[in-house]
């Protein structure tokens, strides 16, 4: 029975560091999903930010109209003529 109480101490040792060691990883991948959600939440508003601008009137620089800005920059649209 004596040498079964220091491996029961042992055992228990293990196990509260274990206990710990998996709280302190539980608070870092909270940590973790909190900030990820941060940056997923402030790159949607800024998406939503881009897609409000885009759909924004602009004035045409040749008259009074006023056009939508063309998801496609004007190089992918312009054909070279050389």
């Amino acid at each position: 029975m004596a040498a079964v109480i220091p491996e029961a101490r042992a055992a228990r040792s293990e196990a509260w560091r274990l206990r710990s060691e998996t709280m302190g990883l539980k608070l870092a991948l909270r940590q973790s999903a909190a900030h990820s959600r941060e940056q997923r939440q402030t790159a949607e508003a800024a998406l939503v930010r881009v897609m409000e601008r885009r759909s924004e009137l602009l004035p045409s620089p040749w008259s009074a109209l006023r056009w939508n800005c063309d998801d496609r920059p004007l190089s992918d649209v312009l054909v070279s003529l050389r």
